[in-house]
Protein backbone atom coordinates (compact mmCIF):
# COMPACT_ATOMS: atom_id res chain seq x y z
CA UNK A 1 0.00 0.00 0.00
CA UNK A 2 1.19 3.39 -0.96
CA UNK A 3 2.29 6.39 1.60
CA UNK A 4 -0.50 8.17 0.56
CA UNK A 5 -3.25 5.58 0.92
CA UNK A 6 -1.84 4.67 4.43
CA UNK A 7 -1.99 8.38 5.35
CA UNK A 8 -5.96 7.82 4.10
CA UNK A 9 -6.68 5.06 6.01
CA UNK A 10 -5.27 6.29 9.46
CA UNK A 11 -6.75 9.71 8.76
CA UNK A 12 -10.33 7.65 8.29
CA UNK A 13 -9.65 5.65 11.75
CA UNK A 14 -8.66 8.97 13.41
CA UNK A 15 -11.51 11.03 12.16
CA UNK A 16 -14.31 7.96 13.20
CA UNK A 17 -13.22 8.75 16.81
CA UNK A 18 -13.16 12.49 16.78
CA UNK A 19 -16.34 12.71 15.01
CA UNK A 20 -17.80 10.27 17.69
CA UNK A 21 -16.53 12.92 20.10
CA UNK A 22 -18.98 15.23 19.06
CA UNK A 23 -22.10 13.46 19.23
CA UNK A 24 -22.94 12.92 22.84
CA UNK A 25 -24.34 9.38 23.44
CA UNK A 26 -27.78 10.69 24.34
CA UNK A 27 -28.35 11.39 20.60
CA UNK A 28 -28.08 7.77 19.86
CA UNK A 29 -30.00 5.50 18.49
CA UNK A 30 -30.21 7.93 15.46
CA UNK A 31 -30.55 7.84 11.67
CA UNK A 32 -27.56 9.70 9.36
CA UNK A 33 -29.96 12.69 8.68
CA UNK A 34 -30.51 13.09 12.74
CA UNK A 35 -26.76 12.52 13.52
CA UNK A 36 -26.41 15.47 10.47
CA UNK A 37 -28.94 17.68 12.04
CA UNK A 38 -27.08 17.28 15.66
CA UNK A 39 -23.96 18.31 14.17
CA UNK A 40 -25.17 21.61 12.48
CA UNK A 41 -26.75 22.63 15.86
CA UNK A 42 -23.69 21.95 17.62
CA UNK A 43 -21.99 23.52 14.21
CA UNK A 44 -19.44 21.39 14.03
CA UNK A 45 -16.52 21.46 11.44
CA UNK A 46 -17.31 20.82 7.76
CA UNK A 47 -15.15 17.37 7.89
CA UNK A 48 -17.45 15.67 10.46
CA UNK A 49 -20.32 16.35 8.08
CA UNK A 50 -18.64 15.45 4.91
CA UNK A 51 -18.02 12.08 7.03
CA UNK A 52 -21.86 11.46 8.09
CA UNK A 53 -22.38 11.74 4.21
CA UNK A 54 -20.55 8.73 3.62
CA UNK A 55 -23.15 6.99 5.55
CA UNK A 56 -25.99 4.61 4.56
CA UNK A 57 -29.10 6.78 4.89
CA UNK A 58 -31.89 5.00 6.60
CA UNK A 59 -29.57 3.10 8.88
CA UNK A 60 -30.19 3.22 12.61
CA UNK A 61 -27.33 3.83 14.11
CA UNK A 62 -27.25 2.71 18.11
CA UNK A 63 -24.55 3.73 19.83
CA UNK A 64 -21.42 5.60 19.32
CA UNK A 65 -19.34 2.71 18.72
CA UNK A 66 -21.51 1.38 15.84
CA UNK A 67 -21.03 4.84 14.28
CA UNK A 68 -17.34 4.40 14.63
CA UNK A 69 -17.05 0.81 13.05
CA UNK A 70 -19.25 1.97 10.08
CA UNK A 71 -17.14 5.17 9.58
CA UNK A 72 -14.28 2.83 9.73
CA UNK A 73 -14.75 1.34 6.89
CA UNK A 74 -13.27 1.48 3.38
CA UNK A 75 -15.57 3.10 1.33
CA UNK A 76 -16.52 1.25 -1.75
CA UNK A 77 -15.14 4.07 -4.06
CA UNK A 78 -18.32 5.59 -5.28
CA UNK A 79 -17.88 8.67 -2.96
CA UNK A 80 -14.86 10.43 -2.67
CA UNK A 81 -12.85 10.74 0.78
CA UNK A 82 -12.81 14.20 2.13
CA UNK A 83 -9.98 15.87 0.18
CA UNK A 84 -6.47 15.98 2.56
Amino acid sequence: MSQLMNARVGQRVERAVELATLLPEECFPARQDQLLATLVRRRAPTWALWRLCLLQPGRVYRSRTELQDALRRPTDGTVPLEPL
